[in-house]
């Protein structure tokens, strides 16, 4: 069911600039220790190993060994726009203790204290024969965001795959993050906007952001995949 047929135009790794950053630091190391003695090799080593790890995003507390953060550069987004007929009548809708039972994990997310949920959001799903039949759409729809409207969150959430969606930032050669053993795809574009997509628990999740710092975003993340 997925729709990702169209891909990004052109995506650079962070990890790729960074892997060049690092051996370059390599080699301005290794000839300040071949002019020196050998009596400052491990306070030198010592200050390489900080400031590289300074280098690098802080991690939330809820962190496994087996973690890491990579974050894709987006030049640009492909988009193909899809309809769908959602019949009003067939509308089921379900508060947050029983959306959570159907998706069988805790979908809200932890968010800064400055973004709050928008009132006119309703969760539930759509069911056939006015709302009595099968279940033919469940992709949910959380935003949140600040008074301003300078600071926002978007999640789309769907049961047995990545929403759908109508566009596509990332593709299958990206290098992902690993988040609580949880491989997930994150971007970041020019304008400053974050972009995840994951599966967690049989539960595909993509969420875009602005206004955010980097730092924020990740812990939204790990606020899902616990």
């Amino acid at each position: 069911m997925k729709n990702y047929k169209e891909i990004a135009d052109s995506v650079f790794k962070r990890r790729e600039e960074y892997e060049i950053s690092k051996r370059q630091k390599r080699k301005i190391l290794t000839k300040i220790i071949t002019s020196i003695g050998c009596v400052c090799l491990a306070v030198l080593i010592g200050t390489y190993i900080y400031l590289d790890l300074e280098s690098k995003s802080k991690l939330p507390n809820n962190t496994s060994e087996d973690d890491k953060i990579v974050i894709n550069d987006i030049d640009s987004f492909s988009s193909n726009k899809m309809n769908f007929n959602l019949v009003y009548d067939d509308f089921v809708r379900m508060n947050n203790i029983q959306i959570n039972e159907y998706f069988g994990i805790n979908i809200f997310p932890d968010v800064p204290d400055d973004l709050r949920v928008r009132s006119e959001q309703n969760c539930g799903v759509y069911k056939r024969n006015g709302g009595v039949g099968e279940i033919y759409w469940d992709q949910q729809v959380l935003n949140y965001n600040n008074f301003d409207y300078s600071r926002k969150i978007n999640i789309e959430i769907k049961k047995g795959g990545l929403p759908l969606l109508d566009y596509v930032f990332g593709n299958s050669d990206e290098e992902k993050s690993i988040i609580n053993n949880c491989e997930v795809l994150i971007g970041l574009s020019e304008g400053g906007n974050y972009y995840a997509e994951f599966m967690h628990s049989d539960v595909g999740f993509c969420i875009n952001a602005s206004g955010l710092s980097q730092q924020e975003f990740i812990e939204v993340l790990y606020s899902i995949i616990k």
